[in-house]
Formats: structure tokens, sequence, C-alpha cells
């Protein structure tokens, strides 16, 4: 496959495809490959994914592993947790179980090569969302606790092992939910799963509808967005809300840290109205507002050279220049876009709505 530098065109329409296509629906099973071919290259992608059983407004994927050469993903297929190599397209897979679905997901490295999947669940037999915590090694199911009472949204690891100014052995997580609140969960500890918040070491309360995205700063605080409109900064060494963040017109869907240089950063937030914000903590406004988008934004990233990716329901994925605000590239896509991940080297992961999952180069 021959790769082509997609942000230098205004427009992409996809008229080079790789496609894996899967026997039923496996990715570790490529039945054949087919290619192709129109000299009027303009960009390409691979679809490891054709279908999914999907989590509406959940993500069901995160970045596993990007060394430049065997990027690897933690993909949700179904009752499956794949751990998928996507220069390969093999897969190496945990069996779940079925009726509880996944609605967010993250990595917990131990070392280099040792870690654990963290899935925040709804089931369907009891309603009751639950946290279980995956060994990808030995593909044991290591922790079951009850979390929240409403939906899990969001999950994210703190890579800071202190809460309320104590230090804890394990590593911690955060959750934030329908139910409108964030926590923080100390995920080695024995739990109850018949007594909620055995594992919760800090709760936060402040967002009045629910919360649908959490991201970690450079600082060990915590960003988190809501659909009342309002993005908070957490302090979990005080336990309190450091800054409240007020000019969205519309539900936060999506968050995303735009590193500013070595100590500071921006925060960069998508809402429903098709809106990106990119929000100075000091002295808290919103620095840009960058339209373009003319549906809901549900997915921001950030890419190598600091530049922002935004996918919407427009079916659309767009690049920004964070420093002027000015859209640079607008590219075609199957659907609704659901989730995007940036790996190192510039190919970006794409997940829609129909559950189909693509790289772009």
């Amino acid at each position: 496959m021959k790769n082509v530098n997609m942000f230098n065109n205004s427009i992409i329409t996809r008229r080079t495809k790789i496609k894996y296509h899967l026997n039923n629906f496996f990715p570790n099973v490529i039945a054949n490959l087919i290619s192709e071919y129109d000299y009027q290259l303009e960009g390409n992608s691979i679809t490891i994914r054709e279908k999914g059983y999907v989590c509406t407004d959940c993500i069901s994927i995160s970045v596993l592993s990007d060394d430049g050469k065997n990027a690897r993903i933690v993909n949700i297929f179904g009752d499956t947790i794949q751990l998928q190599n996507l220069q390969t397209g093999d897969s190496d897979d945990i069996f779940i179980g079925p009726n509880k679905p996944v609605c967010s997901i993250d990595v917990l490295y131990d070392d280099e090569t040792n870690f654990k999947i963290v899935c925040g669940m709804t089931c369907w037999n009891n309603g009751s969302n639950i946290v279980e915590i995956w060994n990808a090694q030995t593909k044991k199911l290591l922790h079951t606790f009850l979390a929240h009472d409403g939906r899990i949204n969001c999950i994210a690891v703190l890579p800071n092992k202190k809460c309320l100014s104590q230090d804890v052995q394990e590593k911690l997580i955060v959750t934030g939910s329908t139910d409108t609140t964030l926590k923080i969960w100390n995920i080695m500890n024995t739990a109850d799963i018949n007594k909620p918040d055995t594992n919760c070491v800090l709760t936060f309360t402040e967002h009045t509808a629910q919360v649908t995205c959490v991201a970690v700063l450079p600082d060990n605080r915590i960003v988190s967005g809501s659909y009342d409109s309002i993005l908070k900064i957490w302090n979990p060494l005080t336990g309190r809300c450091d800054c409240t963040f007020k000019g969205n017109t519309a539900n936060i869907s999506c968050v995303a840290v735009l590193p500013d240089n070595e100590t500071k950063f921006k925060i960069v937030s998508g809402d429903y109205n098709g809106i990106l914000h990119i929000w100075n903590p000091e002295p808290k406004q919103s620095k840009l507002i960058l339209k373009g988008h003319n549906s809901p934004i549900s997915c921001v990233a950030i890419l190598p050279d600091n530049r922002i990716i935004s996918g919407s329901h427009d079916k659309t994925f767009k690049i920004w220049n964070p420093q002027t605000g000015n859209c640079d590239n607008t590219f075609e896509g199957y659907s609704a876009i659901k989730g995007i991940w940036v790996l190192n080297d510039g190919r970006i992961v794409i997940e829609f709505f129909n559950g189909k999952l693509e790289i772009w180069s």
C-alpha cells in the first residue's frame, strides 16, 4: 500500500482503500485481501473491523502500545476483548462473557510489558454498573466492583498514586457516569460486588448532568466535561474543584489536553452544537472558538504536530490549527464518526457509529 500524506489535501475521498474481509467478523481470521486502485489517489484507509456491537455514544477501543512499527489497540468486539495488531490484523482474544456491554475502557500498565484492562460495563441482567479489571497476560478476571448508579461513560488511569494527600499503594482510576458524579478508585482493594463504593476513595459531585468525558492533565489533575455544558478541573490531592469553565452553549461530548510547553497546557472541548473551544486554564477562559462542523462533535484528539483533529456526526473529521483557529483540512468518512485515536507515526484510527473501524494514513 502506498502511503499518502493525507493532511495536504483540503478534502479526502477514499479512492484507494484496503479492506480486510473477516470470516464471521473476527479480525484474526483474514479471508482475503482486496485492493482497489485508482490513479487519482487522494488518500488511504484500512478497514480492520467491518461491524461491531456498539454501545451508543461510548468508546470501545483504546490504544494499547505504539512503537511506530507494531501499534496495537484494545478493541471491544461483542463479548470479547481483542488485543489487536494494526499491522497484521492478528488479535489475542479475552472472552468477557455475554450481557455485559462495555461502555468505557482504558489500559493500566504494571511495567513496560505487563498491563491490565479496565472496563466500565452495564450488566443487562440486573442493571448494575460495574468496573472489571482483566489481566491481559493470563486472560483472567482480577476484580469486579459496583461503581455508579448510572452508565460509566468514561474511564482514565491516574499516574499519580496520591489522593487526598495520602499515598495509595496501587494505581488509581477515575470514572465518570450518567449519575453526574466522578469517582476515584483504588482498583486493587478487595471489593465486595454487593457493596457499592468499597474501592472508592473520592467522589466529585458538582456536575448537574451526566459526565461524558474525562482526561488527566500533565499536573495530575483531572478535567471533566458534562451535559451541563461545563468543564471542571478537579484536584485529587485536595478533593476539590479548582476551576470551572463556562461558555459552551451545548452538551460537552469530548475533551483533550493540548500541550503548550513543558509545564503549560490548554484544554480542547467539543460540544453538541458542533463547536470546539480551546480553553486557557489561566485566566479560565476560552481562547479560541472553532466552528466548521454542522452536527455534534463526538471526539477530539491531538496530532503529533500539535494540531487538533475532531470527528463529528456530520460524517467528517477536521484538522485545526490551534494558533489561528483555522480549519486546515476536512475529510469525509463513511458515516457518523464515534472515536478518533492518533498513533505515534501520525496514522489515525477511526471508529464509526455503525461499528466500522479504520486506519487512515
